[in-house]
């Protein structure tokens, strides 16, 4: 193996215990600014017409077909892959 890591690092922004509903302000704000900043790159991605991600290519395909956005298209693939993972 490459990596040697037996546990999971303890840091400021840590959640007090899994699965928690009610998490710190910390927590949240660096889960909100972590997934903006991977929106960002996703869309310059997509402007910079280089190459996307699979998932990025099957949201501009719903674009592409029907009338949504593809950040539109992104939400409502993501909604029904929530789905089924919830029945399973």
């Amino acid at each position: 193996m490459f990596l040697k890591i037996k546990n999971i690092p303890i840091v400021s922004w840590s959640s007090d215990k899994s699965l928690n509903f009610k998490p710190k302000l910390s927590t949240s704000f660096f889960l909100i600014f972590g997934l903006v900043i991977f929106g960002l790159g996703e869309g310059l991605l997509i402007l910079s017409t280089t190459g996307n991600s699979p998932w990025s290519v099957l949201a501009e395909g719903i674009s592409n077909t029907t009338s949504l956005s593809i950040g539109a298209g992104n939400f409502f693939y993501k909604c029904i892959c929530a789905f089924f993972m919830d029945i399973y």
